[in-house]
């Protein structure tokens, strides 16, 4: 089984972003799963397009997506990923 889990670069001002430095430190194998870690870019469009690739050559069985949400004080899921170009701040090349 194979597993790939991202974690977006720092945004906004901040130098970390805790989504990827959580997503990092997770070990390369879980049980029997080789788990590939994969950093993203804060930028519209391009984040995805890189997710896209790497699961094309990896060809995981699940993929797992963390982010930070800022004023949220507590770890959750969720449900449905809709900001791929629609949210309040701008990416990390001003769009």
């Amino acid at each position: 089984m194979k597993i790939l889990v991202t974690g977006f670069d720092h945004f906004n001002k901040a130098t970390i972003n805790p989504a990827w430095e959580a997503v990092k430190t997770l070990p390369d194998y879980i049980a029997n799963a080789e788990v590939k870690k994969v950093q993203v870019p804060t930028v519209f469009y391009e984040s995805i397009n890189v997710m896209v690739e790497v699961a094309k050559q990896f060809l995981p069985d699940f993929i797992l997506c963390v982010g930070q949400a800022g004023r949220c004080p507590d770890v959750t899921i969720e449900r449905i990923g809709i900001n791929i170009d629609d949210t309040r701040i701008k990416d990390n090349k001003d769009n």
